[in-house]
């Protein structure tokens, strides 16, 4: 009974593992999306217009709209992260 309870234990704990692993990874992505979807799509990677998704390198997946323009003073992209 007792290595029952402790196998259960054991097999708790390494499932809780990936989702702690998953909470940590998530709290160190940037807070700005615009800023860091550059990691994904470098200036002028996301079509006027267009709509892209994509995950960071952080884990998290962000949403980009492209704007008018990025160093012609348009609109640059819009982000946020889903």
């Amino acid at each position: 009974m007792r290595n029952a309870l402790l196998i259960a234990v054991i097999v708790a704990g390494a499932m809780l593992t990936p989702s702690n692993a998953w909470a940590q990874k998530k709290s160190s992505c940037p807070n700005d999306a615009t800023r860091a979807s550059q990691a994904i799509w470098p200036s002028g990677g996301v079509a006027k217009g267009k709509t892209v998704t994509g995950r960071h390198p952080c884990g998290r997946s962000m949403q980009c709209t492209g704007g008018s323009g990025s160093s012609g003073g348009g609109a640059r992209r819009s982000c946020r992260w889903l």
